[in-house]
């Protein structure tokens, strides 16, 4: 049985919805308000004057916000988008631009108003309003799509499981706005019972979804049959075509296990990527730019340490300071891995064999360093020459991915990214020794998880828990 359509909740729905890309614009002007917002309450704790050279760093501020928020498409409809991701990108736009506008005043010699706390308490500031902006603005579509305002009326024609997990997404997250109608299928149950619902729970036929469209109680509909319904899904999408309903096709692609999977056009084609790396576009930007503000930031601590560590290493043994083998980095390509010398001799270029407790190999002083994963600092240095990050997958030495790549499946797929200092694998307890196949397995999934899951909050994460694991029973 269809769905009763009510007009006036139609009415009701499309109230709000008409003008809310009005509402998401005026996000930009609510944005420029908290800068200068910001500006007049850190002016007037400080019991300062506002002045013109005041008004100008701001209004270049809000300028330069703008165009990294217009790069980052943070203006986009916020309606299936996280509120944390959004917290995410304001702070990527505001962190670029305050980059940006320091350079500019440093640069026209106007250094008096960013060397002091008022600057501080501005930017800071700056970004709690914008994103209290962006939440109560949120919160009005919010409130309003619970009286049924600003809602989108969604169909699904196929029942199956892909159909099945919408709807609850949907019901689960009703913030989105999205409610559903229900599914439309014209199979019976008793065909080679592919469909997941009972028939008495279908919405009805897809006759009966057309007739709604033309009557405009539908918004979207999701072609959700599988790739061999070709002639089918062709000859649904003809008939929608003749109502002004947004058609999407939703394949079901969960048994390629999808790696960073993106659609794209060539000359006209769509082409739907299965494995790639998270790192293209701005996103490689943003993960060079987090690699070396973080190394420039840790600069003036690593120069000395790494200074006292290296006239300890000559100090407690004979040999060279720094330790350097080849690698597997991005797509496969060797490089030359620094780390602190910890053993008499070694040469793991030609001869492998992993470290185990208590190995005869390494020195007094390279048994702490290793403790202390002190060892690694030099790998700094491989991440300003950009062919290691710091929060990545770890690098094996060459021998041991060609044993492992023949022993476990999708292997090397972990080096589509650049290798890391830290993982996601070392902070969840698979450091060290891998003594059997199965934990290397293990090291590799997560290795994989990583890129398939990779934001910059999760590099975040992955840093704080590798400064409370810097030590641990199972490094050796």
């Amino acid at each position: 049985m269809s769905r009763h359509y009510n007009r006036s909740e139609g009415l009701k729905a499309d109230f709000l919805r008409q003008h809310s890309v009005l509402l998401v614009r005026l996000c930009s002007l609510f944005d420029v308000l908290a800068i200068f917002a910001a500006l007049f309450g850190t002016l007037w704790f400080y019991d300062k004057e506002l002045d013109a050279p005041h008004l100008s760093v701001s209004l270049l501020a809000a300028l330069l916000f703008g165009i990294m928020a217009t790069f980052f498409d943070l203006y986009r409809s916020w309606r299936v988008i996280r509120f944390r991701y959004e917290i995410i990108k304001i702070f990527i736009c505001w962190a670029i631009s305050t980059i940006l506008l320091i350079f500019v005043l440093f640069f026209l010699e106007n250094r008096h108003f960013i060397d002091n706390i008022e600057a501080l308490t501005w930017l800071l500031s700056s970004f709690l309003l914008i994103c209290i902006a962006h939440y109560s603005v949120r919160m009005v579509t919010r409130y309003a799509r619970a009286f049924g305002y600003d809602v989108r009326r969604v169909a699904f024609v196929g029942a199956n499981d892909i159909a099945v997990r919408m709807i609850r997404i949907y019901a689960d997250h009703p913030w989105m706005g999205m409610v559903s109608t229900g599914i439309y299928d014209d199979r019976q149950i008793n065909e080679d019972n592919r469909i997941s619902v009972e028939v008495s729970e279908l919405a009805g036929s897809t006759d009966d979804l057309i007739e709604l469209a033309k009557d405009g109680a539908v918004d979207i509909v999701y072609v959700c049959l599988p790739l061999a319904a070709e002639k089918r899904i062709k000859t649904y999408i003809d008939l929608l075509s003749d109502t002004t309903v947004s058609i999407y096709y939703c394949p079901n692609f969960f048994n390629f296990d999808l790696m960073q999977s993106r659609w794209d056009v060539v000359f006209d084609q769509p082409v739907i990527s299965i494995v790639e790396t998270p790192f293209v576009g701005h996103q490689q930007f943003l993960k060079r730019l987090e690699d070396i503000i973080i190394v420039l930031a840790l600069l003036p601590f690593l120069i000395p340490l790494m200074a006292i560590i290296s006239l300890l290493i000559k100090a407690t043994s004979k040999g060279p300071v720094f330790f350097k083998q080849n690698r597997y980095g991005i797509n496969g390509e060797s490089f030359k891995m620094w780390k602190f010398r910890t053993m008499y001799t070694e040469n793991c270029n030609e001869i492998f064999s992993q470290v185990t407790k208590n190995d005869p190999r390494i020195t007094s002083f390279g048994a702490f360093l290793r403790k202390t994963s002190l060892d690694e600092i030099p790998q700094f240095i491989n991440v300003l020459i950009g062919n290691m990050s710091v929060v990545g997958p770890r690098p094996h030495p060459d021998i041991l991915n060609e044993d492992l790549r023949k022993r476990i499946h999708r292997y090397m797929l972990r080096h589509k990214i650049k290798p890391g200092i830290t993982g996601l694998a070392q902070v969840n307890g698979l450091r060290g020794e891998t003594e059997s196949l199965d934990k290397m397995t293990q090291r590799i999934e997560q290795d994989l998880q990583y890129i398939r899951q990779w934001t910059l909050m999760l590099d975040l994460r992955i840093l704080l828990k590798t400064i409370s694991s810097l030590s641990g029973n199972r490094v050796y």
